[in-house]
């Protein structure tokens, strides 16, 4: 996947905070770091890699079902829908640290 998967202030703010935070959350924290190592790993990239690629191809045959369903309300639905739009695929892994985070200060 092009880029990181989180935004490095981000990541620096959180770990600014290990100091100020009690032993759980400090183990939580650095899971969540172990985690972001693991996937940007060379084989995690590989096998995001492949998702990507198969994604496209669900696109790409989406578009050709589209074009020959021209006349049908579906491709003005899929057309708005924030699950096939390319700028949410792009921050989705950020997405994703941030509802974890979210989920480990729910439980300290």
């Amino acid at each position: 996947m092009p880029g990181e998967l989180v935004h490095p202030s981000f990541l620096n703010l959180i770990r600014s905070l290990k100091p100020y935070v009690g032993y759980t959350m400090l183990q939580y924290i650095e899971l969540a770091e172990d985690l972001l190592e693991l996937l940007s790993t060379e084989k995690a990239q590989k096998v995001q890699s492949g998702f990507l690629s198969l994604r496209e191809e669900r696109k790409s045959a989406q578009v050709n079902e589209g074009a020959a369903d021209e006349g049908t309300e579906n491709e003005g639905l899929q057309s708005q829908n924030m699950w096939t739009d390319s700028k949410f695929y792009v921050r989705e892994p950020y997405i994703l640290f941030l509802i974890l985070i979210l989920l480990i200060l729910s439980f300290h």
